[in-house]
């Protein structure tokens, strides 16, 4: 029973998998370049899936405009470092009902990471899609590279999974191919913040 209760225990403080699901408000200004100095402010949901191998995590981002077509979309691959501020305090409870104790946690699981992204993204401010070429909309796609710091707090199930909340800033750096203002390409500052639902599995 000791036995079957240590697996149990040690099987429960493993997760290999982290979803965040995020909204997002991101900005954009132009940095260098030469003919499209329009800022602009957009909303985007983001799902980040990441596998964890020790502190680091890798995996990717998908992002899209919400609540509709507008807004920043991104493909991206992303790496972060995860410290783990504070752990709860968990024991194994036995149970009436079950053979094997069951684990109860009590505090939340608070840690701090730092992050990359690189991927390509697009970028539609005032831009319906029968904007013409001629138009000054803020509109553009191309590569880009994000550092992130994060903050989660997680709350510890009895299985091991946790589930909480997260906090975000960014900064990205665009290679903006402009799709308004013929074939000029600009480099772009992308300052964002982020809240969500945070899950580990």
């Amino acid at each position: 029973m000791l036995l079957l209760a240590a697996l149990h225990g040690t099987a429960a403080a493993e997760s290999s998998w982290r979803v965040d699901a995020s909204a997002r408000g991101i900005a954009s200004v132009e940095v260098e370049g030469a003919t499209q100095m329009r800022r602009g402010v957009v909303p985007d949901l983001a799902v980040r899936a990441q596998r964890a191998y020790g502190n680091f995590l890798i995996g990717g981002t998908i992002g899209a405009g919400f609540p509709a077509f507008y807004g920043h979309h991104e493909a991206s691959a992303s790496i972060d470092l995860d410290h783990v501020l504070r752990r709860p305090f968990c024991e194994l409870v036995p149970d009436d009902d079950a053979s094997i104790p069951t684990q109860h946690c009590d505090g939340l699981r608070w840690s701090v990471g730092a992050g990359i992204d690189s991927g390509v993204g697009m970028f539609y401010f005032d831009a319906p899609p029968e904007t013409s070429s001629s138009s000054d909309a803020l509109l553009y796609w191309g590569p880009f590279a994000r550092v992130r710091l994060q903050v989660h707090a997680l709350s510890v199930l009895s299985t091991g999974r946790a589930v909480g909340l997260v906090f975000g800033i960014s900064l990205a750096v665009a290679n903006a191919r402009y799709m308004t203002t013929g074939t000029d390409v600009g480099i772009r500052l992308e300052p964002a913040a982020e809240l969500g639902l945070s899950l580990l599995l």
